[in-house]
């Protein structure tokens, strides 16, 4: 399902933003972008938006702006120096204090604040709560959404109930018109003719054009759906939807080829473009 939301953290000074976008997908494909320093965090990220959806390919942008930078770690990092070169000083040892000497005394975070970038580590809480608050955003357009497309299902389900039952209508005539044809070119043909026979090939026709069994498994099939969008399916239908519009078109492709009037084909093809529209909405439900 479509969606879009966005969120938003501090820490520091630091603004951290999130935007969350998702569109339809059968199943959930997650892309993280954050900035390079922080691509750490892209498990957990993805993790976030993995426990709070389950279909749509989604996109989340995270974004910092501002510099965590203060006098207080320029200071504690140029302690940290100080007390390698001490170090190095008393113990006699060859060469210089290296960054590789900083970051494994623990002067990753002061470095990074010194040259005003966000580590990680201090990052990942005002990151997580932006994502966070983008994806119940997002969920909460999906809702609004949701809400809007139940009710085009309901439009959806009470018109092609209503076609059906045309077409039920149309089809329980079909052997009285047989015979009624077959007869009636008999007459023309001033042909003579066996009651019996006729009777027989009337039954065959209607047999081949009895579409009784189609109708039962499309109301059936509809009866799911709605019980679906009701919940039944638990709280991500969308695949049981999308099997169910399947279904309802393999009913409606049948009746269509054993239609045998202008009339009735004309209801059934109206009942395959509802199903059509079915299955197309159902694409957009997770």
């Amino acid at each position: 399902m479509t969606g879009f939301g966005e969120g938003a953290a501090s820490v520091d000074g630091v603004a951290v933003s999130a935007v969350a976008r998702s569109l339809n997908s059968k199943g959930l494909e997650v892309r993280v972008a954050v900035p390079q320093t922080l691509t750490s965090l892209e498990p957990a990220i993805t993790e976030r938006v993995r426990a709070g959806l389950t279909r749509g390919r989604v996109e989340l942008r995270v974004d910092v702006r501002g510099a965590p930078r203060a006098a207080s770690d320029d200071a504690a990092l140029g302690s940290l120096v100080s007390r390698l070169r001490a170090i190095q000083h008393r113990y006699d040892l060859a060469g210089g204090v290296t960054l590789s000497d900083v970051l494994q005394a623990g002067g990753a975070d002061m470095l990074a604040a010194s040259a005003g970038v966000l580590s990680a580590e201090l990052a990942e809480e005002p990151v997580l709560a932006a994502v966070d608050e983008a994806i119940d955003a997002l969920t909460s357009f999906q809702r609004r959404e949701g809400a809007a497309l139940a009710a085009a299902f309901e439009a959806l389900l009470a018109e092609l109930r209503e076609v059906l039952d045309r077409v039920d209508e149309l089809a329980a005539g079909h052997a009285v018109d047989v015979a009624a044809r077959l007869l009636a070119r008999l007459g023309e043909l001033g042909s003579a003719h066996d009651d019996g026979r006729v009777e027989r090939e009337v039954a065959l026709i209607a047999a081949r054009g009895d579409i009784h069994e189609e109708l039962v498994r499309a109301r059936e099939h509809i009866r799911a759906f709605a019980a679906a969008l009701a919940g039944d399916a638990g709280p991500a239908p969308g695949r049981r939807l999308g099997f169910l519009a399947q279904e309802l078109g393999r009913e409606t492709n049948t009746m269509s080829a054993k239609s045998a009037s202008a009339q009735l084909t004309h209801e059934v093809v109206r009942a395959k473009e509802l199903v059509e529209q079915l299955r197309e909405q159902a694409s957009n439900v997770e």
